[in-house]
C-alpha cells in the first residue's frame, strides 16, 4: 500500500534509537576487547567537546519547532516549514547534535569500536531516513522547500561524507593494528603456584616455569623482611609465548615492552638469544605478585622500584639471592651510561639526577617519554638503597612505608628528611656504579626432574591431548 500524500515522512525507527543501536554494540566490543586511540586525556577532552558543541545545537532546535507549532517527532507530518535558528545552516541540525554526540561519547571511552560504528547510523540517516523526510517535505510545502533546499546545505556535504569514510578506513587500520590475533598455547603446564599457558618448547616453557617458581619463593621472602604475609590466592596465570615475533603479532605490542601484566595474565616470550632470558617475566611477574597475590596499591616509584629490585637480583643454584646484582639486566645495564660527577646539586642541574621529591611525588621530574631509562634507573636504585644502605638500616622503615602506602609524606615519616636521603642515596648510587663494573655470568636454568619434583610439584599437559604425562618424579 502506498504511502498517503501528507501522512509522514514514514520513519519506522526513530533516529536517536538508530544511533543508540549502533553505540550499544560498540561499548560492547569494547568491554570485550578493548582498542585504545588517544593518550592520557586527550579523548576525554575532545569527546567532551563535542558532546558539549553536540548539546548546543539541541536547545535552538527544539525552540524553532515549538514556535512554528509543528511536531518535532518524525513519525508525524510537519505543519510549518522552519528554516530559522540552526536550520538556516543545515537542513539537518538534528542528525549533525547526534552523531556528535556519538562521537563524543567514542572519544571519551576511548573506544576505536565504536568510532568505526560511526559509519552505520550516518549511512542510514544519509540514505535512508533523511530522503524520506526530503520527500515528505517537498509533497508537503513543494517550491517553497525547493528553493530552502537550495539555499542550505544537507547536514553532511559530498566533501563531509568523503572525509566521514576515509576516517572510518583509518579507524579500522588502526583497529586492525592493535586487535590482538588469535593463538593457541600448544602446552599447559601447572606448578605449585602457576598455571603456564605456552607456545615455547617443553624445555623452555619448564624452565620459566623454574624461573617463575624462583621468583615466587624469593618474593615471600622479600615479604617476610617487610613482615607482610601474602595471603591465600588462586595460582597465578602466565602465557609464554615462542618466540618475540609471536608474542607482539598476537598482542600487537606498541613500543619496547619485551613482557607485560594484564590480569589476570603475564605476557612474555622465551628470549632465547638473551644471556639473561627470564629478566623481563621476573619483572613483569612481581607486579603480578603485588597484585594478586599481595594485593598491594603502591605509587609507580615503588611499584616500579620492587620489579627492579626483583628482576636485577642473581639467581644461583635455582635461589634468588635478593640484592645481588645481576648485570645483564635492565635497567643495570644503562648504569655505566649514568655520569655522575660526585656533586650532587651539580649533577641534578645537568638533569643527571632526578631530585628524589619529583621521584617520590611523580611531579616536577623531566618527561617520562624521553628519560625512560632513567627513571628506571632511579626507582631500582633507590629502592636497592632502601633495602641495602649500611645493612639494611632503612629496611624495616621501607615496610613501614610500603603498608602506609609508599606517599611523600609517608617516606619522610618513615624513613627521615628527604634532603638527608637523598646525599645518602647519590652516595649509594655511586658505589652501585662501581660494584657493577664487572660483567655477571649469563643465567641458563636447567629444569631438572629432581628439581621439577622438589620446586615445581607438576603435573605437564599437552592441550591435545587427552591424559598428560607427569613431569614429576
Amino acid at each position: 500500500m502506498s504511502r498517503k500524500r501528507h501522512e509522514g515522512p514514514g520513519l519506522a525507527v526513530h533516529p536517536p534509537v538508530v544511533y543508540l543501536l549502533t553505540l550499544l554494540p560498540g561499548i560492547g566490543l569494547g568491554f570485550l576487547r578493548p582498542i585504545r586511540l588517544l593518550p592520557g586525556w586527550w579523548g576525554i577532552v575532545i569527546g567532551i567537546l563535542l558532546i558539549v558543541l553536540g548539546t548546543a545545537i539541541v536547545p535552538p532546535v527544539l525552540l524553532q519547532f515549538r514556535r512554528a507549532g509543528t511536531a518535532f517527532d518524525p513519525h508525524k507530518p510537519a505543519s510549518v516549514l522552519i528554516t530559522d535558528g540552526p536550520f538556516r545552516f543545515s537542513r539537518n541540525p538534528g542528525y549533525v547534535a547526534l552523531t556528535l554526540w556519538y562521537l563524543g561519547i567514542g572519544l571519551v571511552l576511548n573506544s576505536a569500536w565504536i568510532l568505526l560504528l560511526v559509519i552505520v547510523p550516518v549511512f542510514i540517516m544519509d540514505r535512508w531516513a533523511i530522503p524520506r523526510e526530503e520527500r515528505h517535505l517537498e509533497e508537503k510545502f513543494g517550491q517553497e522547500y525547493t528553493q530552502y533546499k537550495a539555499r542550505v546545505r544537507r547536514w553532511l556535504t559530498v566533501r563531509q561524507k568523503r572525509l566521514l569514510v576515509l576516517f572510518a578506513i583509518l579507524i579500522a587500520f588502526a583497529a586492525w593494528a592493535y586487535v590482538p590475533r588469535p593463538w593457541s598455547p600448544g602446552a599447559v603446564l601447572e606448578t605449585e603456584h602457576y598455571v603456564i599457558r605456552s607456545s615455547a618448547t617443553d624445555e623452555q616453557t619448564r624452565e620459566i616455569a623454574l624461573a617463575a617458581e624462583i621468583v615466587y619463593s624469593g618474593y615471600l621472602r622479600l615479604m617476610d623482611e617487610f613482615q607482610r604475609t601474602v595471603p591465600p590466592h588462586s595460582k597465578l596465570g602466565i602465557k609464554l609465548f615462542r618466540d618475540r615475533r609471536e608474542f607482539r603479532r598476537c598482542n600487537r605490542i606498541r613500543g619496547w615492552a619485551e613482557a607485560f601484566y594484564q590480569p589476570p595474565y603475564c605476557y612474555q616470550y622465551y628470549s632465547a638469544d638473551e644471556v639473561h632470558p627470564y629478566h623481563w617475566m621476573m619483572h613483569e611477574a612481581t607486579h603480578q605478585l603485588n597484585d594478586a597475590a599481595a594485593r598491594l596499591r603502591l605509587p609507580q616509584w615503588l611499584e616500579e622500584g620492587l620489579a627492579c629490585y626483583v628482576s636485577t637480583s642473581r639467581i644461583v643454584d635455582n635461589s634468588l639471592h635478593l640484592g645481588e646484582i645481576d648485570t645483564n639486566t635492565y635497567p643495570i645495564w644503562w648504569l655505566d651510561s649514568l655520569e655522575l660527577s660526585g656533586d650532587l646539586d651539580a649533577d641534578k642541574k645537568r638533569g643527571t639526577i632526578i631530585p628524589l621529591r619529583a621521584i617520590l611525588s611523580g611531579q616536577g621530574g623531566p618527561s617520562m617519554n624521553r628519560r625512560f631509562n632513567l627513571y628506571y634507573l632511579h626507582w631500582w636504585s633507590l629502592t636497592h638503597f632502601l633495602m641495602h644502605y649500611e645493612n639494611g638500616q632503612y629496611r624495616a622503615g621501607l615496610g613501614r612505608l610500603i603498608a602506609d602506602g609508599g606517599a611523600l609524606p609517608a617516606f619522610e615519616k618513615h624513613i627521615g628528611p628527604i634532603e638527608t636521603i637523598e646525599r645518602q642515596w647519590y652516595g649509594h648510587l655511586a658505589e652501585l656504579q662501581k660494584q657493577t663494573s664487572r660483567a655477571t655470568p649469563p643465567v641458563r636454568l636447567k629444569a631438572r626432574k629432581q628439581d621439577l619434583g622438589r620446586v615445581l610439584a607438576l603435573c605437564y599437559c599437552e592441550c591435545s591431548a587427552t591424559v598428560l604425562t607427569t613431569a614429576c618424579s
